[in-house]
């Protein structure tokens, strides 16, 4: 006999006992993923108390993935987590971008996570267990370059090396401690240094938030506008 609307209902309640680390463990269609998550330390996290969403790649998605390249098996992971619940509502997620927990943001249309589709069957999507949701989506979700990011690649183009060079290394006031004095009575840290850029300031084309239209100009085209202007930038020998 088909079962009752109130026995689903019960089923669905019965997973709030549950973590996501429990629940993905004992589902066979995510046993390759179970296993990615203890390799890589990520079960402690989807056991604990955070709120997560999870996109976990059903077995056939992982065949091609080298399980013993634990960093690229951590990369995986986390651009599969996300701080938060996203569960799906009258067939999409309500928003158009999520951030992951590697902060970058994928995009989300329908009921695709960066054109790869969560599995629309019941059951597979919308779990709700006791620390958040858990949608199975059918490949690896790709991790997709930012602006900025993509430039990084373009190290011989002159617009990217005048940009790159107004990177500057400061001290991160926030996330420093400190750990003691000098023998003259200043503080002394265990430093932690972060990059700063004033061009990425004004124009932040790496934030994932936002999205940017960035042109990108031939080597050619710049040094014939440095050498248009080149005379309004002439500095006067004053010696």
């Amino acid at each position: 006999a088909c079962e009752s609307q109130w026995d689903e209902h019960t089923k669905t309640n019965e997973l709030r006992g549950k973590s996501l680390m429990e629940v993905i463990s004992e589902n066979p269609e995510t046993s390759v993923f179970a296993s990615t998550l203890q390799k890589t330390g990520y079960d402690a996290l989807l056991a604990s108390d955070k709120m997560l969403t999870v996109f976990a790649p059903v077995n056939s998605a992982l065949s091609g993935v080298d399980m013993n390249n634990i960093e690229a098996l951590k990369s995986l992971v986390r651009n599969h987590l996300a701080y938060a619940s996203y569960p799906i509502s009258n067939g999409s997620f309500g928003t158009d971008r999520i951030q992951m927990i590697n902060e970058k943001y994928v995009s989300v249309s329908g009921l695709k996570v960066n054109d790869v589709s969560v599995l629309a069957e019941a059951g597979k999507y919308n779990i709700t267990t006791g620390n958040g949701v858990l949608h199975f989506v059918s490949g690896v979700v790709p991790s997709q370059k930012n602006i900025w990011e993509y430039l990084q690649g373009e190290s011989g183009n002159l617009q990217v090396t005048f940009m790159s060079a107004q990177n500057r290394l400061i001290m991160d006031m926030e996330k420093s401690v400190q750990i003691g004095v000098t023998p003259t009575g200043k503080p002394l840290y265990d430093t932690i240094w972060r990059n700063e850029n004033p061009f990425l300031k004004q124009h932040p084309i790496n934030d994932e938030s936002k999205d940017y239209t960035f042109i990108l100009l031939p080597n050619t085209v710049v040094q014939r506008i440095e050498t248009k202007y080149a005379k309004y930038f002439a500095k006067e020998d004053i010696a």
